[in-house]
């Protein structure tokens, strides 16, 4: 803005030294182009603003609890970032008509930064619940599987299929069964 009035007051002094009566001139239409000016400010505002706002008090810090709540959330954030991303664009398409393109770029390049950084706080902070969330349940797969680890087998395992050997002492060998081609001493 200071910029602009430095322009204007240096074009003032440069008119003044043509021609009085062009100054007068000049004088009495800028009024107009003030009036043009803020104008033009004012219809910068967007409406991506208002989205962006929605959701911030839709999910302020700290009130994400639920799996859901996060899911919801992550959802609205990739709708809202694709639309403040589209009207981005739409507003640099729209600056390319201006006469002051570069401040016009400058003021959406602006807006879109501050709505994404709106935007990427609610984005972490789901984020983080869902990460945390699935920590905690890998946490609790593992406990499980550690608690059924340490239970004592009461036989309950696997059951056997087939014969099994026949107890005997610990010292003694097992009887060893002939072979088929074998005679046997028993008749």
């Amino acid at each position: 803005m200071p910029d602009i009035c430095y322009k204007v007051c240096c074009n003032l002094l440069i008119l003044q030294a043509v021609s009085r009566k062009k100054l007068m001139r000049f004088v009495s239409v800028l009024p107009s182009l003030l009036l043009l000016f803020v104008l033009n400010l004012a219809s910068a505002a967007s409406p991506q603003i208002v989205r962006e706002d929605a959701l911030v008090k839709n999910y302020p810090a700290g009130t994400i609890q639920t799996v859901q709540q996060a899911s919801a959330a992550l959802a609205e954030v990739r709708a809202t970032r694709k639309e403040v991303e589209d009207d981005y664009t739409q507003t640099r398409n729209d600056c390319l008509e201006k006469f002051f393109m570069a401040v016009c770029f400058e003021r959406a390049k602006d807006r879109r930064r501050q709505a994404l950084a709106a935007i990427r706080k609610v984005e972490i902070e789901a984020s983080a619940y869902l990460r945390k969330e699935k920590a905690d349940e890998r946490d609790r797969g593992v406990a499980e599987r550690q608690r059924n680890a340490a239970l004592p087998q009461d036989g309950t395992g696997m059951p056997f299929k087939g014969a099994t050997r026949p107890e005997s002492a610990p010292n003694e060998p097992a009887p060893k069964e002939p072979a088929p081609d074998e005679p046997s001493d028993k008749p």
